[in-house]
């Protein structure tokens, strides 16, 4: 009966009681039935045949003494395959067992695996097995071994680096920088470049695919003119490929790479026809010669197919308006040049190619035409300030007024401040909605993005609401004397903690009143004031300070913080160490003060390290000296710049606490004193623990004695730079 009739058990009922038995007894008895010497295959062929699968790993080394799996890889079942690993050291039994049904989501394997990895590599490097073995399952299950440092190098043959590059995309997902950094080292691992490249195999014809594949998306410029031993004619040959040409059209590739690989082309390939070129090509090839002189309708056809594929990547944010790179701006004008005349229709053709519109020939357009087309000029990417001021000039300021500016886009950079300043608030509130406009004002100048703030800002609205309004780009323009805080609740006070305030705008800002302030200063250029702090004081804070980012507590203001009790302003220093919330000299100082007032100063491992550099050493309990040393001496020692005699007190302190230890000081007590130790004598440098070296880089300068006694002590060999 043939085996593909039988039912799944019958096959494997052969197996157990007769070929199992039989084979058995053989080898008992010393007899094997091996038409071939040393061949596992044959064994496997004469004896079993395809009856193999049901037999597991074990069984097949016990059947026949001389069977070596590893040279039937490819006639071995995944389970089979597993338990191979297993005897190797690779998997252990729990996970044999599990193999089959979880082998793609398995994590790590245990033990061996490199050895394992290394014997698979060896049989492709050998040509003991095909390439084809290395496919499907197959390969999954010698992905299934590759951790980051296993990644084959060196020692891999052409073929199994091919296969390792063509599967590695479905197989090693989320892997990519990783897999590609060892591709780098393989393919640069030769004097020889490129390496597995020749001339005479046909193989190598398709060298970029074979080699890179899809990971070319991670290549540099620089990286494959590396791969090719920098020549310049290779270069030429290998990108004007069909596979090349194919592979370059299907990946994501980095605009200055297409730039040199289509300048490749065409310079091997220069009379390739417009025809021939593929479309994504066309976006980087203003020196084809093709493209300088066209018809009207083969000229309409490459702007057609231009807008259609050189859209920017997925890499590129879309909200910024980045400008192309200066062949693409070439290759637009080297278009539009070719257009005898320009009416509204021929302007919203040309779509992203209007970029290459001339002064000159803007000058031309009339402001009908250019009205009528503002909704496809403002989505332009790239128009230079020249060409925004031309075309906005086009423009009456009612025209602009009466419902252009929402769709002006690209165009926002060349509008007049007049027009900006002629807006009611309500209108720039409601611009400040529209996307197209906003994200035509990222590239506005930063006057233009004053003016429009200001607009906002004047509205007869509570502020609360009128930041809520303003984008969060501009909250840094709002002038501060506007900054006067009504009404405030614990409704709104999320959206104002989430803002980008500046240092000098922010204050303290507690819903109900707790403590709400500013202190007003200038209008606009001005610097801005210190701002939340000013309006009273409230019952409770408690909850509410967990609310406050670390923009918003920046602008701590000692006068208004004093009035808190004792619980609520422990409360504050808490989250201006949980929000890393970065203070100056005076504020530190108020807050280390009213700590003291307070009697607050025992917990200092909840405060910021840059507050305990002020304060009142007296009030440190000696018994946690070392802790509170260790902590202070993590702050910023640079505060103390102007406090000589603070700076002293302290360091004196710490070399109290820690029993005086004079010039050698111990890897602990280095530990300890941090960049404390920049401000000691040079003897300190050389007669410490070597670690004095990691103290030593918190240091932003050295006396020339420090210097010398750094550089006597690298001289010495006395420390792990040897």
């Amino acid at each position: 009966m043939e085996f593909e009739r039988m039912s799944q058990e019958i096959q494997e009922a052969v197996y157990t009681t007769f070929q199992r038995p039989v084979l058995t007894r053989l080898n008992t008895g010393g007899l094997t039935c091996v038409p071939e010497a040393n061949s596992s295959t044959a064994w496997l062929d004469a004896n079993l045949g395809r009856f193999s699968q049901f037999a597991t790993y074990q069984d097949l080394v016990t059947l026949n003494t001389e069977f070596d799996g590893l040279q039937v890889l490819d006639r071995l079942t995944l389970r089979q395959l597993a338990q191979l690993a297993a005897a190797k050291g690779a998997l252990n039994e729990t996970m044999v067992e599990e193999f089959p049904n979880n082998f793609p989501c398995q994590e790590s394997l245990l033990n061996r695996t490199k050895e394992v990895i290394e014997i698979s590599l060896s049989l492709l490097t050998n040509g003991n097995v095909s390439v084809a073995t290395w496919t499907d399952a197959r390969t999954l299950f010698y992905f299934y071994f590759l951790q980051s440092k296993l990644l084959p190098t060196e020692n891999t043959s052409c073929p199994a680096f091919q296969a390792i590059v063509s599967n590695g995309p479905r197989i090693l997902k989320g892997r990519e920088e990783e897999v590609y950094h060892h591709i780098y080292s393989y393919l640069t691992g030769t004097q020889s470049r490129p390496r597995c490249y020749n001339l005479s195999d046909p193989l190598s014809h398709g060298w970029f695919t074979a080699y890179l594949g899809h990971y070319i998306h991670l290549s540099s410029v620089d990286d494959i003119r590396d791969f090719l031993g920098y020549d310049q004619q290779l270069l030429q040959m290998l990108a004007s490929q069909q596979d090349s040409l194919q592979l370059f059209s299907q990946q994501d590739i980095p605009r200055n790479v297409m730039w040199t690989l289509t300048s490749a082309l065409l310079a091997e390939t220069p009379n390739i026809t417009v025809s021939e070129l593929p479309d994504k090509f066309l976006c980087f090839s203003p020196e084809a010669p093709a493209l300088h002189s066209l018809g009207e309708e083969a000229l309409w056809k490459v702007i057609r197919k231009l807008n259609d594929n050189c859209r920017p990547s997925h890499r590129t944010d879309t909200d910024v308006l980045r400008a192309p790179l200066p062949p693409a701006r070439q290759l637009a004008t080297l278009l539009v040049g070719q257009i005898p005349a320009f009416n509204q229709s021929t302007l919203v053709a040309l779509g992203q190619q209007a970029v290459g519109l001339t002064k000159g020939q803007i000058a031309m357009l009339s402001e009908e035409d250019v009205a009528a087309s503002v909704e496809a000029l403002g989505k332009v990417i790239g128009w230079d300030q020249g060409q925004v001021n031309e075309l906005v000039s086009k423009l009456t300021p009612e025209q602009l007024l009466v419902g252009k500016l929402e769709t002006l886009g690209s165009l926002v950079p060349g509008l007049p401040t007049a027009v900006l300043c002629a807006l009611s608030p309500a209108n720039a509130s409601h611009l400040a909605r529209a996307s197209t406009f906003l994200r035509g004002l990222r590239g506005a100048p930063a006057y233009l993005k004053r003016v429009f703030t200001n607009r906002i800002v004047f509205h007869a609205l509570p502020v609360t609401k009128i930041v809520e309004i303003v984008p969060p780009e501009l909250v840094p323009l709002i002038p501060s004397s506007f900054l006067l805080w009504d009404n405030l609740t614990t409704a709104n006070l999320s959206a104002i903690t989430e803002q980008p305030w500046e240092p000098e705008q922010t204050g303290y800002v507690v819903p109900r009143g707790l403590v709400l302030l500013m202190s007003l200063t200038a209008h606009c250029s001005s610097p801005q004031a210190s701002g939340f702090f000013q309006q009273g004081l409230a019952s409770s804070v408690g909850s509410q300070v967990a609310r406050l980012s670390a923009s918003i507590l920046q602008g701590f203001q000692c006068k208004e913080v004093s009035q808190l009790n004792p619980a609520q302003f422990s409360s504050l220093v808490r989250e201006v160490q949980k929000q890393k919330a970065i203070l100056n000299v005076r504020q530190l100082s108020c807050m280390a003060n009213l700590l003291a007032l307070h009697n607050l100063t025992n917990d200092f491992a909840d405060y910021p390290p840059d507050l305990l550099l002020f304060y009142d050493l007296r009030h440190v309990d000696k018994a946690k000296c070392r802790e509170f040393i260790s902590r202070a001496s993590q702050g910023n020692l640079t505060l103390l710049s102007g406090l000589s005699a603070q700076k002293k007190e302290l360091l004196n302190m710490s070399l109290t606490c820690l029993g005086n230890p004079g010039t050698s000081l111990s890897k602990e007590d280095l530990s300890s004193l941090g960049g404390l130790v920049c401000d000691m004598e040079p003897a300190v440098i050389l007669e410490s623990d070597p670690h004095v070296l990691d103290n030593l880089k918190r240091c932003s300068q050295l006396t020339a004695g420090q210097r010398d006694a750094l550089n006597a002590l690298l001289r010495s060999g006395a420390t792990w730079l040897g």
